[in-house]
């Protein structure tokens, strides 16, 4: 592809198609093709399936994916894209990590709690719970 002039023409816009119109009109044969068996062709004064995808990727600016070589990264280009590709993940394990390092406090916390609690075992008074002394109460 070209130019501006010579896509347009293969999805029948006129040069000056806004790219909701554009949009429209790729979608419209899209669904023009869909139905088309594997063997049938369109008629003949119309363009081909990967002419029509061709030009729409040409208006629209489509640039494919570039693999990318993170060896041949700089440093500050390798931060960047850890950044824009991993950020979600590296939040969640730092959540996970933190919920993780809060339960081991907890847990220590309350083993803490029991072996004190064990070493004085009858320092309670009755009077500390009212529960035991309900009437009904064994």
């Amino acid at each position: 592809m070209q130019n501006r002039r010579e896509a347009c023409g293969i999805i029948g816009l006129s040069e000056d198609a806004s790219e909701q119109e554009i949009e429209n009109r790729y979608f419209f044969l899209m669904k023009r093709y869909k139905y088309l068996e594997a063997d049938e062709r369109p008629s003949l004064d119309e363009p081909l399936f990967a002419a029509i995808n061709e030009a729409y990727r040409f208006l629209i600016g489509y640039v494919p994916l570039q693999k990318v070589e993170f060896r041949e990264l700089k440093w500050r280009e390798k931060v960047q894209h850890i950044r824009d590709n991993y950020m979600m993940e590296i939040v969640y394990s730092l959540v996970l990590v933190l919920m993780i390092f809060a339960v081991g406090i907890g847990v220590s916390e309350v083993y803490m709690a029991f072996q004190a609690g064990a070493k004085d075992v009858g320092a309670y008074s009755p009077a500390e719970f009212p529960m035991a002394q309900h009437p009904g109460h064994k």
